[in-house]
């Protein structure tokens, strides 16, 4: 199945699934969290990866062929009015 939409997103080891069930792993250094200038050096990796393969990145850390944008936020980022609906919701005028 072809991808056509990529999310980017850096969590410590500590928020992932795996790591945050087993931090007995990380408190005995047998995994180690990445630099800021490790992880800036992967993220540039990845974007170029992507961007020579025709994606188009857009948001902060999403990729998408071309047509293939998630409309998720798109209000949010262009700036339109939307209603958030429940309980935290959040909705801007």
């Amino acid at each position: 199945m072809k991808k056509n939409l990529v999310n980017l997103l850096k969590t410590s080891l500590t928020q992932t699934h795996f790591f945050g069930r087993y931090p007995h792993l990380v408190k005995k250094k047998n995994i180690a969290e990445v630099t800021e200038e490790t992880s800036i050096l992967h993220f540039r990796m990845l974007r170029d990866t992507l961007l020579n393969k025709n994606f188009e990145h857009y948001e902060v850390s999403n990729f998408s062929l071309p047509g293939w944008k998630s409309k998720h936020n798109s209000s949010y980022w262009s700036g339109k009015k939307y209603i958030g609906i429940g309980p935290s919701a959040h909705s801007f005028d």
